[in-house]
């Protein structure tokens, strides 16, 4: 017998009404269309797209802030499709943090609280776990503007988690964070995910984001998904043209009736005169570019049809193989046939 999923998006659609100075297209925009998910209790679950793709929408109606226009959202079995956001067992963490300038680190994770009639030594208890838990301890008195962009973000998450949802949302929180700082915070926010055992549902557009922090990952564009699958193989094993591009460089081929990606990092480049193993696709190319990038090198190459591929190598192999490859010349593109990924034609 399998449990109830902690979350079920069940054939959701949601179209904004018409606005003064839209076009035409812009009037029958969708924004959410068909969309059907089961969440499980304690995965980490992330939204990616590009934007517009309907992700934030969804999330927001995940959390009670939009009504679909069909379909049903469920928690626990329970139907919440028609129930305010401050009935249903979810809290969202915004991206630009929403905090309150005139409170205190204490009284803003402290907010919420009140509409929960929780008071007294109970709401104190449950702040200083919630900031134990987001490593606050000690910054209860400051106020927003003493702290940086990473402490504001871990205010507002244990303002989220001082309510003890049964699912986090969150709207790309670390977007308004420098490269290093969101970083850490990917690894932070994975660890307190894991040790909390909430389910956190995550939009994005960062797909690095996405596969550094999911279990799984959903694939939108155009208020559809695209693919749903564990991290790993929504970036191996892509299913649509659309993913393969979306998610990184992608090689594309076509083979008879068949079209097929093979990702840069499974192709490498040997010397046009090079005997190949039989296991090995090989075809005829010229290396247009080097690109010596540290711990890799990019190789920019040409087909006899003219198309352009690329092609990575970790710098053990890439160096090694410099002095038989060279721009300008001809050479082998090789790779394995298993890493072959066929694309499934449109309408499937």
């Amino acid at each position: 017998m399998t449990s109830t999923p902690r979350v079920q998006i069940l054939n959701v659609r949601k179209q904004f009404a018409a606005t003064a100075g839209r076009t035409s297209s812009e009037r029958d925009n969708v924004a959410v269309n068909d969309v059907s998910l089961d969440i499980a209790a304690g995965e980490f679950f992330s939204l990616l797209g590009p934007s517009g793709c309907g992700k934030t929408t969804l999330l927001r109606i995940l959390a009670g802030f939009e009504t679909p226009d069909a379909g049903k959202i469920m928690i626990d079995g329970v139907d919440m499709t028609n129930v305010p956001p401050n009935r249903r067992p979810t809290n969202l963490v915004f991206q630009h943090y929403a905090l309150f300038p005139h409170l205190s680190v204490e009284k803003n994770v402290a907010f919420g609280l009140g509409y929960q009639k929780i008071r007294g030594d109970e709401a104190r208890q449950r702040v200083a776990a919630a900031l134990e838990q987001v490593q606050l301890i000690g910054f209860e008195n400051r106020k927003p503007h003493q702290l940086s962009g990473g402490q504001k973000q871990r205010v507002a998450l244990a303002r989220a988690l001082v309510l003890r949802p049964k699912v986090l949302l969150l709207d790309e929180p670390l977007s308004a964070l420098d490269q290093k700082l969101r970083r850490e915070m990917q690894v932070e926010l994975k660890h307190l995910q894991r040790s909390l055992g909430i389910t956190f549902v995550f939009v994005t557009h960062d797909q690095e984001e996405a596969l550094v922090m999911s279990d799984r990952i959903a694939v939108m564009n155009a208020g559809r998904l695209e693919q749903v699958g564990p991290s790993a193989e929504v970036f191996e094993r892509p299913r649509t043209e659309f993913v393969a591009r979306f998610m990184g460089a992608a090689n594309f081929f076509n083979g008879g009736a068949r079209r097929f990606i093979v990702r840069p990092e499974k192709l490498s480049l040997r010397p046009a005169d090079a005997s190949v193993n039989g296991q090995l696709v090989s075809r005829p190319v010229t290396v247009v570019e080097r690109l010596y990038q540290g711990l890799s090198t990019t190789w920019t190459v040409r087909e006899a049809g003219g198309g352009v591929l690329s092609v990575y190598e970790q710098n053990s192999a890439a160096t090694q193989q410099g002095s038989l490859v060279s721009e300008g010349q001809p050479a082998l593109l090789c790779w394995d046939r298993c890493h072959e990924v066929e694309m499934e034609a449109k309408g499937e």
